[in-house]
């Protein structure tokens, strides 16, 4: 029986280094992090704290003199979000800067416009941070055009 993690196109084919409910994450070199959900969820503060508690924390600590951090965000399978997760994600987004220097998002499927423009409003923050935002059709395809392996022997 096939699991729900087996059955979306990973970003690498090692298992996460780090893995919440519905969000997994792998650890790269050169220096960063891809995000990815592995089934359809909403963002939840749950969900968002794993992924600024845990895995954006976790890079911080794995890559600490780094100043150019890559970082890959597949929401495709995303469903919403909550307020609160959204102010924890730009609050992490605004302590970010001077520390990643580019993104690579892969909005939902099935994107409503509301949440379309909400995410037209971060990505145009975080330019205006000096934050450089890409957008991508998946994690795969952000891995393979920015060179991100998945980095070795990682234990958080």
């Amino acid at each position: 029986m096939e699991t729900a993690i087996e059955q979306v196109q990973l970003a690498f084919r090692e298992r996460p280094h780090m893995q919440s409910g519905p969000a997994a994450a792998w650890l790269t070199h050169p220096a960063g992090c891809v995000v990815q959900l592995v089934q359809p969820a909403r963002i939840t503060l749950e969900v968002s704290s794993f992924l600024v508690d845990g895995v954006y924390e976790e890079m911080l600590r794995r890559f600490p003199d780094s100043q150019a951090l890559t970082l890959v965000l597949d929401f495709s399978l995303m469903l919403g979000r909550t307020t609160a997760s959204r102010s924890q994600l730009l609050g992490c987004m605004r302590s970010a800067v001077g520390r990643v220097r580019q993104v690579y998002i892969a909005l939902p499927l099935d994107i409503r416009p509301a949440l379309k423009r909400s995410f037209q409003a971060s990505i145009q923050l975080a330019g205006e941070l000096g934050i450089e935002v890409r957008l991508t059709g998946s994690a795969r395809h952000a891995v393979a055009s920015s060179a991100l392996v998945c980095a070795p022997g990682v234990t958080p």
